[in-house]
């Protein structure tokens, strides 16, 4: 079986977590909070200074969401992780 775009044409949800430089986590959630495609954005502490869940219609939009936040200047590392079911509810 080959898999071609309309197979991946349904609701994308995953986690993305950001590393960002020295004294620039105001500046990047401000640009981050205005996509659309971030529902939640959380502060943490640790190897990775925010925590962002993106949710878009389909795995190509995704992968747009995700290039776009990468370009935010000051952003150093990303790691993201696509949510594949729910166990709970």
């Amino acid at each position: 079986m080959t898999l071609g775009a309309e197979e991946f044409r349904h609701n994308v949800s995953g986690w993305i977590l950001v590393n960002v430089s020295a004294n620039q986590e105001e500046d990047i959630i401000s640009q981050m909070i205005v996509m659309p495609e971030i529902s939640r954005l959380y502060t943490t502490n640790g190897r990775w200074d925010i925590a962002d869940e993106i949710q878009t219609p389909a795995l190509e939009a995704f992968d747009v969401a995700i290039s776009r936040l990468r370009q935010i200047p000051g952003i150093r590392e990303t790691d993201t992780s696509l949510l594949l079911s729910s166990r709970i509810g």
